[in-house]
């Protein structure tokens, strides 16, 4: 990253806009070491780029920082505007 931000500052002048949307396939299901890779990309990886990116703004006075979360649950548009007609289902909360 930080060679990405240099790369950056060398080429354009600096860093102005810094928009985190990596992240790593989601396992549901799967054995423990696939939420270890989806931590890694999607948490400390956000994080590793907004303390680089950080640094890089500061020397031009600043920037934004924009972070994108996905929703795998929610599903597709479609779902998502079947569900605003449907009633609520009922969950159990243990």
């Amino acid at each position: 990253m930080r060679k990405l931000l240099d790369f950056a500052e060398v080429t354009f002048g600096g860093v102005a806009v810094l928009v985190n949307n990596a992240s790593a396939p989601f396992h549901g299901d799967a054995r423990l070491d696939y939420w270890l890779e989806t931590v890694e990309t999607d948490f400390l990886g956000t994080m590793y780029g907004i303390r680089a990116a950080i640094d890089a703004m500061r020397r031009t006075g600043g920037g934004a920082i924009v972070n994108i979360a996905r929703f795998r649950r929610c599903g597709t548009v479609a779902n998502i505007r079947r569900r605003r007609t449907m009633p609520p289902r009922r969950e159990s909360s243990g």
